[in-house]
């Protein structure tokens, strides 16, 4: 009787580096009689193919995974999945976007379910600071589907509605939607984990026995600089190329690793972290309540999420002119009134600016 496993995120809990442990590693995985397919992969933006199954999430939920598009319909992809997997007992697919999925995706998601004698579905939970932090740096740096990240608390409401962060509600959702599947909803909690490592976690459910997937050749999405985050969501707004923006972005990041640190400067301050956690605080309960140990409940309530005391000021003149002389040494067409608007101010300017600039 084949099993799926359905890993469905939630975003920001290491569903990049789970992926693409499990790409890489397939071999190891089938030789416990598991597989990850090929099937369902997605194309990202830039060409390359993704290490989750977007492609069979766009075909569940086109209106939910914008970056991707179905290359067939749900029932050519079951097919095609039944086919390829029909040699292993159990199925493992994973896809953070199907975490959004709504009633109007409901018989397409039946379609794949239904396939399936016996169906689990596995989430991991970010608490709502954490989560709003590390989706924001993210969002950011990807150089497409941004969303501006509030910085003051009057517009944190409109940010909360669009970034969906009510977990108690969307698992909910699969509760009552799943059919007989069986949901398990993780803390996304280090301590919280079996041996402090989430593949460990993830695999203890899936197979006790089996030792999980390494993740050294794992995607990783790592912090960005301050400066960079600044600079970027500014140029979000600007119609700039994607490529164009990609390669200014990793320039930007360059330079920005050089400047000195501002331990007192962040994005999450005390105040907006005591609004996001009491926003969401009912919502959290209601979660541990069906899902969590108190143990477990006691480990997402209390972790340290790091906040600073004041707001990011902004870029300095000197870090301002670095930046301009790595774009334009970079040949990256862009002018400077768009940097000088995405800085959000004036900065003195050098003397060799404006004879140096040429883009």
């Amino acid at each position: 009787m084949q099993h799926l496993y359905l890993h469905i995120g939630t975003n920001k809990t290491a569903t990049s580096l789970i992926q693409a442990a499990c790409r890489h590693q397939r071999g190891l995985l089938q030789q416990s009689g598991i597989d990850y397919p090929a099937t369902g992969l997605g194309q990202s933006p830039n060409g390359s193919v993704s290490v989750g199954h977007h492609d069979l999430a766009a075909a569940i939920s086109p209106s939910q995974v914008r970056n991707f598009r179905a290359s067939q319909s749900i029932e050519s992809l079951r097919d095609a999945l039944l086919r390829e997997t029909a040699h292993y007992p159990k199925v493992l697919l994973s896809s953070e976007t199907l975490s959004y999925i709504g009633h109007r995706d409901m018989p397409r998601l039946r379609v794949l379910l239904d396939a399936f004698p016996k169906v689990t579905v596995i989430a991991y939970i970010r608490r709502q600071d954490s989560f709003a932090l590390s989706g924001y740096n993210q969002k950011i740096k990807s150089a497409y589907n941004q969303n501006k990240f509030p910085k003051s608390l009057p517009n944190f409401e409109p940010y909360c509605k669009k970034t969906k962060m009510d977990f108690y509600r969307k698992m909910r959702f699969w509760d009552q939607h799943g059919g007989n599947a069986e949901l398990v909803v993780r803390p996304f909690v280090e301590t919280a984990w079996k041996e402090g490592n989430i593949l460990a976690d993830l695999f203890a459910i899936i197979d006790p026995d089996m030792a999980p997937p390494r993740s050294d050749k794992a995607q990783r999405n790592e912090s960005w600089p301050l400066a960079a985050i600044h600079i970027l969501q500014r140029l979000d707004a600007m119609d700039i190329p994607h490529k164009d923006r990609r390669e200014l972005a990793r320039v930007i990041r360059q330079v920005a690793e050089r400047f000195s640190v501002r331990p007192d400067e962040g994005f999450l301050t005390p105040d907006i972290q005591r609004y996001l956690l009491e926003r969401y605080r009912k919502s959290n309960r209601l979660l541990a309540t069906r899902f969590w140990t108190r143990e477990e409940t006691h480990l997402f309530e209390e972790q340290e999420v790091k906040t600073y005391p004041k707001s990011y000021s902004g870029i300095t003149a000197g870090e301002y002119a670095e930046i301009i002389a790595a774009v334009w040494k970079n040949g990256i067409p862009v002018s400077e009134s768009r940097i000088s608007s995405a800085v959000g101010h004036n900065p003195a300017r050098p003397e060799w600016e404006g004879s140096m600039w040429r883009l």
